[in-house]
């Protein structure tokens, strides 16, 4: 006896673009992915079981390195900030909220 019912789980194809700023690469795009999550959240309306990325575009990729000067007799010190841009293709399967 099948008592499984019809299936509610949704499979949807999004490309979301992310933007994020890090003291070196490894750090902008780690903030770049963890905003994934919040904005995948805000395209479907459900509770997501699943999210797999698919390929991912780099948009910008700009290291600026500029040194700052405390006081006078202080050597000064190199300030490294690194800037992502990005676009993720990325697979979600969601149970939606509402029937």
């Amino acid at each position: 006896m099948d008592n499984r019912g019809k299936s509610i789980l949704v499979t949807e194809r999004h490309t979301i673009e992310l933007e994020a700023y890090g003291k070196d690469r490894k750090d902008a795009f780690g903030a770049a992915f963890a905003d994934l999550k919040k904005k995948a959240y805000a395209l479907v309306d459900g509770l997501i079981i699943h999210m797999e990325p698919e390929d991912v575009y780099t948009l910008v990729d700009v290291e600026k390195t500029k040194g700052e000067k405390l006081v006078g007799y202080f050597k000064p010190r190199q300030i490294q900030n690194h800037h992502v841009k990005i676009q993720v293709v990325v697979i979600i399967k969601y149970i939606p909220l509402q029937s």
